[in-house]
């Protein structure tokens, strides 16, 4: 154990682990441990946020929770040109079919049921269609309030 403590990853461990926890619970559907991942996150001094909330903290937050889980696998994209608009958080696999395409829309005092629905509506899959078998929409809330 002494020898793995002194390589310089090791303080990073937590990190690292947090955001294979957070690509996981994505894939796995699994909203309420993801929205713990990213709180945890947004809280951690991993994340220096100039605004608490707005748009780009959220964003630069997940990105970074993502970051250690999606590298080499996934390629992302922000503020994405997608059927009618724009995906504002897009992980497209570095290989096709080897993982499912993540499309991330963050409503402001809104709901992750009025995000997941925007993506619906305005057609964001559709610029993927026929590139990937599954494709995993995220809808994320960021409020006033809490």
């Amino acid at each position: 154990m002494g020898i793995i403590r002194k390589q310089e990853w090791y303080e990073r461990m937590e990190t690292i682990r947090r955001s294979e926890n957070l690509l996981r619970a994505i894939l796995e559907l699994d909203g309420t441990a993801a929205a713990s991942l990213i709180q945890d996150i947004h809280n951690s001094p991993a994340v220096a946020l100039l605004d608490y909330n707005d748009e780009e903290s959220l964003t630069y937050c997940v990105m970074t929770g993502l970051l250690w889980s999606t590298l080499g696998k996934y390629v992302s994209h922000r503020e994405e040109q997608a059927g009618k608009g724009r995906a504002d958080l897009v992980y497209e696999p570095a290989i096709k079919g080897t993982a499912p395409l993540i499309l991330i829309e963050f409503k402001y005092d809104g709901s992750a049921e009025e995000a997941i629905e925007q993506i619906k509506t305005q057609e964001y899959f559709k610029r993927y269609t026929g590139q990937y078998r599954s494709v995993i929409i995220v809808g994320i809330n960021y409020s006033t309030g809490t």
